[in-house]
Formats: C-alpha cells, structure tokens, sequence
C-alpha cells in the first residue's frame, strides 16, 4: 500500500490544504480508521498547512528544492506504522515525525521516529545505501540549534535524531548540505527514481489493517 499522498514540493504548496486533508481523509477511512478519525483529522488540519508554509519559506533559498517530493502518511509494514512523511531531497530521505501541540522532546518520540528511519533502512530496499535522517518536529516546541548543526554533517546510514521546534523546520531544510555538483536535469531524474521506488515499496509484505497505530 503506497503513501496516501505524494506530491513535488512545487505542487504540495500550490494545491489547497482542504483538497489535500480530504484526499488524507479518504485513504484513512479507507484503510478502516474510525475510532481515531477525529483526532487525525484535527492533527492534518495543523499539519498540512503548516509544512506548505515550511516548503514555501524553504523555496525562498532553496528553488531547486520545488522537485524534492513529499509523501504522507507512508506505510511501514512490519512495524504496521505509518510515516507523517518522508521528504526525498537529492542524495537525503527525510522521516518526519510530527507532534502536534508537543512542547518538549521526549526520549520515546526520539526513539519512535529512530525506528522509522532504522525499518527504511534495514527492510526498504531502495532505502539501504542512502542517507536517512530521522526528524522529531514538535509544533510547540523552541527550535533546537542542534538540528542546524547536524544537518552540515553528512553521514553513513541513518543519522543522529534531529530535534526541530515549531518554526525551525524550513531553516533545518534550506541547512541541509547541498547535492554534489552534477547537472539540474541529472539530479531531478534521481529523485524521480527514488520517488518511483517509494511509489513501488518492496518493503516486506505483512498485511496492513485498522489495528495499527499512528503517531501524532
């Protein structure tokens, strides 16, 4: 089962945000979530808006960043979890964890969204020789000058959890190391592959059913 959404950065922020809850809204009511329909729904209100106001502010200093791609909701079978989102930049998988109206960074959220970027690595075919970088965004929280530090240094595998507050997400990705130099047209066609691999995930195939459980 693929993400419920996934868009170019350039056509996330252009499309409404009511278009994008309702298309989130149908794949969770089909997936047969209704016990915690309201709460998600309350989450993806606050959520979507505000990564377009993110990605807007990021394409102010990063333009070419319009062909990263963005997917929500993406599904991790083994762990019957799903993603808030991944974000594919050149050379970079971003796993975002999303805590509404969290304040403060606890251990558990930090070891949440580190299993999330350890089960793309380990059981994501097309995950294992890249780049993962686990985010832990908190909406309330102030913005952590760790996350601006550790996004300048590129390393093997998944990376350290990064602690992001409610305004510091666009400042950690326009911080993100820029791809090597290579052309234009050759580094969208690379994130076109990943996207189109995510698309067709060859994670392992255990059933997704309404028993799992999100973060949010």
């Amino acid at each position: 089962m693929p993400a419920y959404l996934r868009r170019t950065i350039d056509e996330f922020i252009r499309e409404e945000p009511i278009a994008i809850i309702g298309i989130l809204q149908q794949a969770y009511a089909s997936d047969g979530f209704v016990s915690q329909y309201t709460r998600q729904t309350q989450a993806w209100d606050e959520i979507v808006p505000e990564f377009q106001r993110v990605f807007a502010e990021l394409l102010e200093s990063r333009p070419e960043a319009k062909d990263w791609t963005i997917l929500l909701e993406y599904p991790l079978y083994r762990l019957r979890r799903r993603i808030d989102a991944v974000v594919l930049a050149v050379g970079l998988i971003l796993v975002v964890e999303c805590k509404v109206g969290a304040d403060i960074f606890t251990a558990a959220d930090r070891r949440q969204v580190e299993e999330y970027a350890l089960d793309l690595r380990d059981f994501h075919a097309q995950s294992s020789n890249r780049q993962i970088v686990p985010v832990l965004w908190c909406t309330d929280a102030e913005s952590s000058l760790r996350a601006a530090s550790l996004a300048l240094t590129p390393t093997a595998g998944v990376h350290a959890v990064i602690d992001v507050g409610g305004k510091g997400l666009a400042p950690f990705f326009a911080a993100l190391p820029p791809p090597q130099r290579t052309r234009p047209t050759a580094a969208k066609t690379g994130i076109d592959q990943l996207t189109a691999r995510f698309r067709t995930s060859l994670m392992l195939p255990l059933p997704f059913s309404p028993a799992m459980t999100l973060g949010v």
